[in-house]
């Protein structure tokens, strides 16, 4: 079942996450990362919004 949508609200603060499918990596390597914070930046400036905080974090797995 898909999530419900979000209210607008233009001066509301969101948490915005990307994850990848079964929470596989969405990195390859630096040169991804550098392309999404490019990306992040030239949409921010376009559509005047700011960012407080980002954090871009890999998946890992834990086997006990």
């Amino acid at each position: 079942m898909s999530r419900k949508k979000r209210l607008f609200v233009p001066s509301g603060i969101y948490h915005v996450i990307i994850r990848g499918n079964d929470r596989q990596n969405i990195f390859i390597d630096d040169e991804d990362r550098k392309l999404l914070i490019n990306r992040i930046k030239k949409y921010s400036d376009e559509l005047n919004i700011d960012i407080y905080a980002y954090c871009l974090m890999n998946s890992f797995s834990v086997y006990i």
